[in-house]
């Protein structure tokens, strides 16, 4: 289930950087060029969670008995 999430977030968060425009939650955008500071935290943050989904899994799946 981490490795799911993590994939989906990684690509979001590649979706976002292309298009300039990053889901911010509950419906909301935003735009690199109208905000970038706030544009590049919604990125980060979602490549933040797919590294962590996707770490998590291997985790799981190759350190723990």
């Amino acid at each position: 289930m981490a490795l799911i999430v993590g994939v989906i977030a990684i690509g979001l968060a590649l979706m976002e950087t292309l298009s300039g425009d990053a889901l911010l939650g509950y419906g909301q955008m935003t735009s690199r060029g109208k905000d970038p500071k706030t544009f590049w935290r919604a990125v980060a943050l979602h490549y933040f969670c797919g590294v962590a989904g996707i770490g998590y899994h291997l985790y799981e799946r190759f350190l723990t008995n």
